[in-house]
């Protein structure tokens, strides 16, 4: 509902620089890139994942992953769009792309070359039929290390096990590992549980090119990381997603939380040295939980969990804080991250059972929430005005997910826009603590409304 505000790539590299300055301050290492070099490499600087607004001329085309016979943008998207990595053309533009772009900004610690971000479109022209996607992969960041080093840049490159990435490769090797560090991006898992540590967890399954299923498993997730790690012993982290999308399908976070803080204690036995949250800047609804309890782990995962949540909920709702826990940790039990992110059949009796009674233990839950909007001091207002509105956005979303999930999707679909019209009028006064355009576009893209 608000007027839309002009952004360009100007303002984004004043703010870009801005970080970039006050994370040096701080003695923070700087992450830098991710997706987009991809389009970089063909003339299309991708900084969205937009449609291109020209057609590529046939030299680009020509570069283009090769798809049931025909080279395109795919879905006209270049942010999402795979090369041909057989191509000696391809493999020295995309180096040298890495190489200029590592020379112009020599204050990046470590520089993330992804490939494109969409899977199932690798190149399947007869050379490249030949090998794996990830054997090229190698082959391409081995070259960018040779230039690298002929340049004088010591730079560290990081790599994606993502998508089609995830198989490792069956021939190629990296050169210099300690130019390399490992990044585990397992974001189609499941957010329902933590991983288990066990000895072995069966082999990776098939590679089928452009046929490929991503796990949701997490032994199946933990097997193409334990594969990798049969040929890479450098450094690694975990590229995780709990608060990207995963969190809006557990409205009470209690829950995610606790995933969160379990995931941090099994690192080290991953064979992984750290953790960055993929994640929206605005997931405090109906607080900031879950990353009190990401932080305060990742320093310390041997922190009691219960005493961790204690601490929280009683600086956040004062002598309040226990029963206030109690409540949202009941609102958890009755949600589903899976079923919020697309995983499993959109009709479910379960979802919609536990929908029904969400909603009526938010009713009764609302006078005792009010009660202390009226009566707490200054330093907890915040929190208790944040629950009040909180109540009311379950309300009215759970209403949306039990319709769908009871199979009454015109139901479903009249409460979606009411709900997504509430969000939208309190956009200014709530936004600090929840992205009001990141849970629309996750309940078209993924739930299903």
């Amino acid at each position: 509902l608000l007027p839309e505000e002009e952004f360009d790539t100007e303002r984004a590299e004043a703010y870009t620089e801005t970080v970039r300055r006050e994370m040096k301050r701080r003695g923070l290492k700087l992450h830098q890139v991710g997706h987009g070099w991809t389009g970089d490499v063909i003339g299309f600087p991708a900084v969205e994942w937009k449609p291109a607004t020209r057609k590529p001329t046939r030299e680009e085309t020509g570069m283009m992953a090769q798809l049931n016979g025909t080279r395109a943008l795919f879905h006209g998207i270049p942010m999402n769009t795979n090369l041909c990595y057989s191509d000696e053309t391809v493999m020295e533009a995309f180096t040298d792309q890495i190489v200029w772009y590592a020379v112009h900004n020599p204050d990046i610690n470590y520089l993330h070359v992804w490939l494109a971000d969409e899977y199932n479109n690798v190149c399947e022209c007869d050379s490249c039929k030949k090998e794996l996607p990830s054997d090229q992969y190698v082959r391409i960041l081995n070259l960018a290390d040779q230039k690298l080093t002929e340049a004088g840049s010591t730079m560290r490159i990081v790599f994606l096990l993502y998508q089609e990435l995830l198989w490792p490769p069956k021939k190629e090797r990296f050169q210099n590992p300690d130019r390399f560090v490992l990044m585990f991006a397992p974001i189609s898992r499941t957010f329902e549980e933590s991983y288990q540590i066990r000895p072995e967890y069966g082999a990776v399954m098939p590679y089928r090119r452009n046929e490929i299923r991503l796990p949701v498993d997490l032994n199946e997730n933990m097997a193409f990381l334990r594969a990798w790690q049969e040929i890479f012993h450098g450094d690694s982290f975990v590229y995780d997603y709990p608060l990207g999308r995963a969190h809006y399908g557990d409205f009470g976070y209690v829950r995610l939380a606790e995933v969160i803080g379990h995931d941090i204690e099994r690192l080290g036995d991953m064979g992984l040295n750290g953790y960055i949250s993929c994640q929206e800047l605005r997931a405090a609804l109906p607080n900031a939980l879950p990353n009190y309890v990401m932080g305060k782990k990742l320093f310390d995962p041997s922190l009691s969990e219960e005493r961790l949540e204690e601490a929280y909920f009683s600086a956040a709702y004062g002598c309040e804080g226990e029963r206030v826990r109690e409540y949202l940790k009941a609102v958890s039990a009755l949600c589903s991250c899976d079923y919020f992110n697309g995983k499993g059949p959109r009709e479910n009796r379960v979802v919609a059972d536990r929908m029904a009674s969400l909603e009526k233990m938010a009713h009764e839950f609302l006078p005792f929430i009010r009660e202390h909007v009226k009566s707490c001091g200054d330093e907890n207002r915040s929190y208790w005005i944040h629950l009040e509105y909180h109540s009311e956005y379950i309300r009215r979303l759970g209403k949306a997910l039990f319709y769908l999930a009871a199979g009454k999707r015109e139901e479903a679909g009249k409460y979606w826009s009411e709900f997504c019209t509430f969000l939208q009028q309190h956009e200014i006064e709530f936004q600090e603590c929840v992205d009001v355009y990141r849970v629309i576009e996750v309940g078209h893209h993924y739930t299903g409304f």
